[in-house]
């Protein structure tokens, strides 16, 4: 069932289709063990300074690199990524980076077209670019594709990769490596630690698959696309991505028009961001049946912004929307 509703919504409306969930199995060297991150082993030279854009990678990082290296994430809870604006600390924690590791353009634009005239190619890690990683076409940059269509180049691609426990098996990977090249001499520490991600990771997705396939979803919305290569990952798609509402204020036409495009979708859950224009929301709560959840996949709103813990709490979130009836 297909709902028409007036363009200026940005809609892009396609109903919750139920799919079965394959994974694929990332290749490592050799079995990894389950435990959790504990203390990461720290080498001999624990001073590097890495710059990145999000809290979540920031977390990702320290667990890889050691808690005494400098670790400088330029999104904090004020922020958006897709807005952000510079600081002169911004500038200083690029300049003072031995690597900064980014998610790439679309996500960040300004920030990294600035890396680029103060770094080297050496020092900068882009995400997107990483062999190995699954992409996604942005349906913000262009709304008439499929949701399962791959991206003919990274510029069109969904730039939250690292909601996808897959991709960030690739991510941890490339980190190690960089870190490995810049202080050769604590590569054992790298390794171990990545390892305990990797572990982390594999537990993660295993449990992950355990709760969805025995899931049965209701259909939501989602007001952007954070969550897209999590429920792409795990057979779970929403009746609609509403972009505007990013940072955009609905009039009344739009907010009635919105409403009654998920009363006809019969949509239970709504899911929102910390970016999310609240208005969007108002018009639902407990009486209405449609619950309203906020999920923070950057982490700027998570406790310490443990990358487990951001992960978790997403999926917790999702669970709980999504299943309420």
């Amino acid at each position: 069932m297909n709902i028409s509703l007036p363009k200026t919504l940005g809609l892009a409306l396609s109903l919750l289709v139920p799919c079965s969930v394959a994974y694929a199995e990332v290749q490592r060297p050799s079995a990894l063990p389950k435990q959790n991150d504990a203390s990461p082993v720290i080498g001999a030279n624990p001073h590097i300074d890495i710059a990145t854009d999000i809290p979540f990678m920031a977390s990702l990082i320290t667990n890889i690199v050691g808690e005494n290296d400098r670790v400088t994430s330029l999104v904090t809870a004020s922020d958006s990524p897709h807005t952000f604006a510079f600081r002169p600390s911004t500038m200083r924690s690029i300049q003072n980076a031995d690597l900064v590791v980014f998610i790439g353009e679309q996500f960040m634009p300004a920030v990294v077209n600035a890396v680029k005239e103060v770094t080297s190619d050496s020092q900068m890690l882009t995400l997107l670019d990483l062999d190995g990683i699954t992409l996604y076409r942005s349906t913000e940059k262009d709304q008439h594709h499929e949701h399962d269509d791959k991206p003919e180049h990274n510029v069109f691609a969904d730039p939250h990769l690292w909601t996808d426990p897959l991709n960030l098996h690739v991510v941890a990977g490339a980190i190690r490596d960089r870190l490995i090249a810049i202080d050769p001499a604590r590569q054992a520490s790298f390794t171990a630690n990545t390892d305990r991600v990797l572990a982390n990771l594999d537990t993660f997705n295993t449990e992950q698959l355990r709760r969805w396939q025995s899931t049965k979803a209701v259909a939501f919305v989602s007001m952007h696309d954070t969550t897209r290569y999590f429920t792409e990952r795990y057979g779970l798609h929403p009746v609609d991505v509403l972009f505007s509402a990013q940072h955009s204020s609905p009039g009344v036409k739009q907010l009635r028009a919105f409403q009654k495009a998920v009363q006809q979708a019969n949509v239970a859950c709504v899911l929102t961001d910390p970016n999310t224009n609240s208005k969007w929301t108002q018009p639902f709560n407990d009486a209405t049946g449609v619950t309203v959840a906020m999920v923070d996949a950057l982490g700027v709103t998570t406790p310490d912004a443990n990358y487990l813990s951001v992960l978790n709490t997403m999926s917790d979130t999702l669970h709980s929307c999504i299943t309420r009836r």
